[in-house]
This record gives structure tokens, C-alpha cells and sequence, in this order.
């Protein structure tokens, strides 16, 4: 189930993800902050699509992951947090790291979550 899962995604993400001039956390940032729907809806695409992927590459890793073995170091969402919650700590992230929106934005969107949940924190 697992494979089929990784393979749907290795199949969709190029077909979805923006091109690389526009791949960027100033791009993400003005989704986030859009008063625009589609905008919006956009915007808690990626970030879902990202954090979600992420966490299934920690399952796919297995037990380097759960040791917090630190050549992966990865983030533990609680149960409970809202997919606006998600938004609000990498649009955060985003205003106040301003040197860093030039990065291609699964990375700030891993920084952002790993920053604010990192594993074995008790939040």
C-alpha cells in the first residue's frame, strides 16, 4: 500500500508543482496572504501536500526516523492541528525569516514545521 501511495506521488507532484522560477517562499508567501480562494486553496495545498509527504518519508525510513537518528531530522506534528494553524507557522516563518524566501518552498515549509514541532517536544 505503502509503494502505490509513494508511486501516485512520485507520478503527481510534477504535474502540480509550480515551475522553478515561481517555486519560492515569496511565491508561497503571496498564496498565503492572497485574499484570493483559489489563492488560498493553493496555498493549504502545498503546505499539506508537503508536511504529509514529509511525514511519510519518516515512515518510509522507518527506524532511522523514529530514533531521531540526526542525519534525519524531522518533525512530529501533533493530533489536533489544523491545516490553518500549519499555514499560520509557515507564513510566520516566512515574515520573519525574510533572508530565506528565495528558497524553494518545501524546504521552508520543513524548516518552518520542524522548527515549531520537532520530536519529542511536549507541545
Amino acid at each position: 500500500m505503502i509503494r502505490k501511495a509513494l508511486l501516485a506521488l512520485c507520478v503527481m507532484v510534477p504535474l502540480y508543482t509550480p515551475t522553478t522560477a515561481v517555486a519560492e517562499g515569496n511565491w508561497l508567501l503571496g498564496l498565503c496572504e492572497s485574499n484570493r480562494p483559489e489563492h488560498l486553496g493553493m496555498c493549504f495545498g502545498y503546505i499539506d501536500g508537503f508536511s504529509r509527504g514529509f511525514e511519510l518519508g519518516g515512515l518510509v525510513l522507518g527506524d532511522r526516523a523514529r530514533n531521531n537518528d540526526r542525519s534525519y531530522p524531522r518533525y512530529c506534528i501533533p493530533e489536533g492541528v489544523t491545516g490553518q494553524q500549519l499555514r499560520d507557522i509557515v507564513v510566520r516563518h516566512l515574515r520573519q525569516h525574510p533572508e530565506e524566501r528565495h528558497i524553494f518552498f518545501g524546504q521552508i515549509i520543513w524548516d518552518a514545521l520542524w522548527r515549531a514541532y520537532p520530536c519529542g517536544s511536549r507541545r
